[in-house]
């Protein structure tokens, strides 16, 4: 049992109880091997048998109240689920979890059900630390794997991603669902590398167009070339103001704000030509082959 080979200890155990059937450490251990092996009802027939021959045995006692509480718990983390109760589902993750930390079988399937659960719940982090305890006990669970990709996603650990897809998808080529988290890793690493327009504006993925003309226009005036007078912060401000007027070239259009928010390359969507400029402050502006038309009015 202490090396977990727990086939063995069932045959070894069957053969002891073949020969005396009211040997209570045997019908004990053989029920803690097929717990073990996550056969619960030959577990508990186990326990139950032990039981019958000696009520008070306590070994065989605690094992069947340990194991039933498991499965109560378990039981309620699913319903929790269901009915989309993810707090209550994860605290009831949690509790199975804190019954039996030797029970691999079930804990890496308790674990990864908290990583999605975790990952309902907004707790990206949490839900990455959750699948990799699921690994931790058994390395190619490869639907624990799956799901590591889509926490480290959601925890913007884009790169840890799209080497982990990359990898997996090595020993996985035939399946399509890891060729398109592949995909989306990759593209959700590209954007992270790119400018970040709503940041540059200072509003938030949801804002109005009326929201966005009214942050760009606070910030033109505020970053405008003529307002300082050294060369140092009228250069500083000439670069800010040009990532100003990318951001809302962009973000003020629908088609290209579209594209910008799906992570299409708006490069090559674009032609040549055009500038941009403002009255008194004329200058042409071309951003890694993109053209833009800065927009000023007061």
């Amino acid at each position: 049992m202490a090396q977990r080979n727990y086939e063995e200890a069932i045959g070894v155990t069957g053969r002891i109880v073949k020969s005396i059937p009211g040997h209570l450490e045997a019908l004990t251990l053989r029920g803690t091997a097929y717990m073990y092996l996550a056969d619960h009802d030959m577990a508990k027939r186990h326990f139950g048998e032990a039981l019958k021959f000696d009520p008070d045995h306590k070994d065989s006692r605690k094992a069947f109240n340990k194991l039933k509480d498991l499965d109560r718990k378990r039981q309620r983390a699913n319903r929790a689920f269901e009915a989309q109760d993810y707090p209550e589902a994860e605290q009831q993750c949690q509790a199975a979890l804190a019954v039996d930390p030797q029970h691999q079988a079930v804990n890496k399937e308790l674990q990864l059900q908290l990583c999605r659960v975790q990952q309902m719940l907004n707790k990206p982090q949490e839900a990455v630390e959750a699948c990799q305890a699921a690994l931790a006990i058994q390395p190619d669970y490869y639907d624990a794997t799956k799901e590591l990709i889509r926490a480290l996603l959601a925890a913007e650990r884009f790169e840890e991603a799209v080497n982990l897809a990359r990898n997996t998808l090595q020993q996985h080529q035939q399946d399509g669902e890891m060729h398109q988290l592949y995909r989306e890793a990759e593209k959700q690493l590209k954007i992270s590398k790119r400018k970040d327009y709503y940041k540059i504006l200072n509003v938030d993925k949801q804002a109005s167009p009326r929201d966005i003309k009214k942050a760009y226009k606070a910030l033109a005036r505020q970053y405008h070339p003529d307002k300082v007078h050294s060369s140092k912060e009228k250069a500083e401000n000439e670069e800010k103001f040009k990532e100003i007027a990318e951001a809302y070239e962009v973000l003020n259009d629908e088609e290209k704000r579209g594209a910008y928010d799906r992570g299409e390359d708006l490069e090559q969507q674009q032609g040549g030509g055009g500038g941009w400029g403002h009255p008194g402050f004329q200058q042409g502006y071309q951003q890694g082959g993109f053209q833009y038309t800065f927009h000023f009015n007061g």
